[in-house]
């Protein structure tokens, strides 16, 4: 894959997303904005609206991201103790860096 070749997420890909962020490895992740302000706080609030076009880049890899809004998200958490420690470790940094605080209480 070359360095600019981008894949949409296959769980987070919302037609009627708002807000689009891009993995430290090009995965695309169309997400709802309503269920970060809810459930993080490291996220930028719905009053700094960013055009939908717009894609933020994160620092995150595309599995951790995709663990991490698992935890933003109403839906089942996943089972940590599959993961292993390395996994579990970019998941805990991530939430406290994002304040998503489901994945902070697990």
């Amino acid at each position: 894959m070359s360095a600019s070749a981008k894949t949409v997420s296959a769980m987070f890909n919302a037609p009627d997303g708002d807000l689009t962020f891009e993995s430290s490895d090009n995965v695309l992740f169309c997400v709802h904005r309503k269920y970060l302000d809810a459930n993080t706080g490291g996220f930028p609030p719905s009053e700094l609206d960013a055009p939908k076009e717009e894609i933020v880049s994160l620092t995150e890899d595309s599995e951790t991201l995709t663990m991490l809004f698992q935890y933003v998200y109403p839906r089942r958490n996943p089972d940590i103790e599959l993961l292993t420690f390395e996994q579990f470790y970019k998941l805990a940094e991530a939430a406290e860096k994002y304040q998503a605080f489901n994945a902070m209480d697990s």
